[in-house]
C-alpha cells in the first residue's frame, strides 16, 4: 500500500473506531447502509493489504530463487557444454547453438538458449560422455532450463495477484471514502449541538498531511519568514 493509500486507509479506521465507540450517541445510524459499507470497506483493505505485502515478500524472494536458478543453469550446465563443443566439436554444422555465449541471456532468452543447446547438442551425447561428461548431460540441461521458466512463470502469476490487490484497495478506498462522507452528511447535521462527538469525528475522519508538509496559512507563514531572511547582497568594493 502507498503512503497516501495508507493515510486514507488509517482515516477509514479510525473513523470506524469512533462510530463503534460511540454506538450510544449515533443510534440507528450504527446500523445505516453507509456504515456497513464502511465496514465492509475497511474488512476488505485489512485482507487485501496482507495479500499485496504477502506478495510483495514471495516476489522479493522469487526474484533471489531465479537468480540462483538462472546462475545453476548458466555455470553447471550451458558454459561447460559450450566451452567442450567450441574445443571438440569445431566443424560441426550446429556448433553455433551448442558453443553460444550465455552473457547478457537472462529470463525467458536465456530459457530458449538453454533449450536450444540442448536439442543441438543431443545427436553429440556418446562425445561429451566420452569427454567426462555424465551421460544425462544434457537432460540435465534441459531439466534446469524447465525449473527456470516454472519460476519464471510463477513470478509473472504473483505479479498479476499483486495487480489485483493494488486495484482492490483502489476500489475499497473509494468506496471507504464515499461512506465516511454519507456519514458526515448525517452526522453534521443530527448531531450539531454535539461539539465533543463531531470533534472527535471530524478528528477522526481527516486524512493527515505528509509529516513536515506544510499546508494553508502555515505554508504562507513559512513562505513569508523565509523572504524576511533574505539579506542584500554588498557591491564589491
Amino acid at each position: 500500500m502507498q503512503y497516501n493509500q495508507q493515510r486514507q486507509f488509517d482515516a477509514l479506521t479510525r473513523s470506524e473506531a469512533v462510530l463503534d465507540a460511540n454506538v450510544d450517541v449515533i443510534g440507528a445510524l450504527a446500523t445505516s447502509a453507509g456504515r456497513q459499507q464502511l465496514h465492509n470497506a475497511v474488512t476488505a483493505l485489512s485482507a487485501l493489504t496482507n495479500e499485496q505485502g504477502s506478495a510483495n515478500l514471495f516476489m522479493l524472494g522469487h526474484r533471489t530463487r531465479e537468480r540462483a536458478i538462472s546462475a545453476e543453469l548458466v555455470t553447471q550446465h550451458m558454459r561447460p557444454i559450450a566451452h567442450f563443443a567450441r574445443v571438440k566439436l569445431r566443424g560441426v554444422p550446429d556448433i553455433a547453438a551448442i558453443g553460444r555465449s550465455t552473457k547478457r541471456l537472462t529470463g525467458h532468452k536465456l530459457v530458449n538458449a538453454a533449450r536450444a543447446m540442448a536439442t543441438a547438442a543431443a545427436p553429440h551425447r556418446d562425445a561429451l560422455t566420452q569427454g567426462g561428461f555424465p551421460p544425462d548431460a544434457i537432460d540435465q540441461l534441459g531439466a534446469s532450463a524447465d525449473a527456470l521458466l516454472r519460476a519464471l512463470t510463477d513470478h509473472a502469476n504473483m505479479k498479476v495477484a499483486r495487480v489485483g490487490s493494488t486495484k482492490g484497495i483502489e476500489e475499497q478506498l473509494k468506496l471507504g471514502r464515499e461512506a465516511v462522507e454519507m456519514l458526515h452528511a448525517v452526522i453534521s447535521r443530527q448531531y450539531a449541538g454535539d461539539e465533543a462527538f463531531l470533534a472527535r469525528w471530524n478528528a477522526a475522519r481527516r486524512v493527515t498531511s505528509k509529516p513536515g508538509l506544510a499546508r494553508g496559512a502555515a505554508a504562507k507563514k513559512l513562505v513569508e519568514a523565509k523572504a524576511t531572511d533574505v539579506q542584500p547582497v554588498q557591491a564589491a568594493a
